[in-house]
């Protein structure tokens, strides 16, 4: 049903990598380079913690690839 494929996007690598690359668009106003894959790796793992989208986008602009805080 529903909840067995909200798990299984839940639980796939591609979904937290997906919208780890799409919260890096957002927050830091491009899309990342493939200079940022490494980085972007990093946070999908931190983002499969908690999937909360407010944690991810904390990280996100912390990033030092985001550039937000030079």
């Amino acid at each position: 049903g529903i909840q067995a494929f909200g798990r299984m996007l839940a639980n796939s690598r591609g979904f937290s990598r997906c919208m780890t690359r799409r919260m890096f668009s957002e927050v830091c106003k491009r899309d990342p380079a493939p200079a940022d894959e490494s980085e972007i790796r990093a946070l999908a793992d931190r983002f499969e913690d908690t999937y909360k989208l407010t944690d991810l986008a904390e990280i996100v602009s912390l990033s030092p690839r985001c550039g937000l805080l030079e």
